[in-house]
């Protein structure tokens, strides 16, 4: 009996992702599908010609019976789709199944903000905090603290910024989804980065971030964006994670009565909805609006 051969369209589907990071959670989430399927983590070894509608519905129906978040369970139903929409190209499954894969809705969900947004106050400590250790890592965490934070940078922009991509004022970059971004930056972002780059300005690197060994000696090679996560939580013992600074930009310039659409643009957000996820300003800011109203 011949084998059925064909490319593997989950592989198809990855390949088609503008993002480098984007790729490997997909590549994590459909290994987890499969091993659900088959007790097996990859999805190499998976028959995509079995993915129905029918095969859908039992994912589905094990994640909210695993307690799973809403939003969770359409991250993995997003990829498989995704999959399903390879395998119809590559003629795997029909285009009834296709059909019937994707016409299967989203589960609707109120998302409740999630982290934490740090007062200016907060930030400033945690800055000055780093800076007084007076070492390439003390400096280059304070300058990483404040740039995430006035730029709103997600942990691998941060991690993959370059020295040509500063002017001095603004940074211009490649962020998610292959956005191209000009970031304009307060001052005190801009006097904590160039005390960083002066220090660390002999050193052949076109990144910005760099690993420091120990002894205080200063390595040419560009700082891992899973390390910055990791650096952030060790800094004088704060519970806060990397994308908290992105949520202290949003909510901290809400707060000071920036306008909505202007946040969101310098969040790089696409949707306003998706930047009143990061407003964290709560029952406090809801009470002062009140009194604000003309009587």
């Amino acid at each position: 009996m011949n084998k059925k051969i064909y490319k593997n369209p989950a592989e198809t589907y990855l390949l088609s992702l503008n993002s480098s990071i984007g790729a490997q959670n997909s590549r994590r989430l459909l290994n987890r599908m499969c091993f659900i399927l088959t007790d097996k983590d990859d999805l190499h070894s998976f028959d995509w010609s079995k993915l129905n509608y029918t095969l859908l519905l039992d994912l589905k129906t094990h994640f909210i019976e695993q307690g799973l978040n809403s939003g969770t369970i359409n991250t993995y139903l997003a990829n498989l789709k995704g999959v399903a929409r390879e395998a119809w190209k590559l003629k795997v499954i029909k285009t009834d199944d296709y059909l019937h894969i994707k016409e299967e809705k989203r589960i609707r969900y109120h998302q409740e903000p999630c982290g934490k947004a740090l007062t200016g106050k907060e930030l400033k400590r945690l800055v000055r905090h780093c800076e007084k250790l007076k070492t390439f890592v003390g400096v280059r965490n304070a300058a990483m603290i404040a740039l995430a934070y006035g730029a709103g940078l997600r942990v691998h922009e941060l991690a993959k910024l370059k020295r040509e991509e500063y002017n001095g004022k603004s940074i211009q970059f490649t962020g998610k989804g292959r956005k191209q971004r000009t970031q304009p930056l307060p001052y005190f972002v801009i006097s904590i980065l160039n005390k960083w780059l002066d220090l660390s300005k002999d050193i052949e690197s076109e990144s910005i971030f760099l690993r420091v060994y120990k002894g205080n000696r200063l390595s040419k090679n560009a700082l891992h964006f899973g390390s910055i996560g990791k650096i952030f939580k060790r800094i004088d013992h704060q519970n806060f994670r990397p994308h908290d600074l992105r949520s202290s930009l949003a909510t901290n310039l809400l707060d000071s009565n920036v306008d909505v659409i202007l946040v969101s643009r310098l969040m790089g957000h696409s949707n306003i909805n998706t930047t009143m996820i990061y407003d964290k300003r709560g029952e406090k800011a809801k009470a002062k609006a009140v009194e604000c109203l003309p009587f």
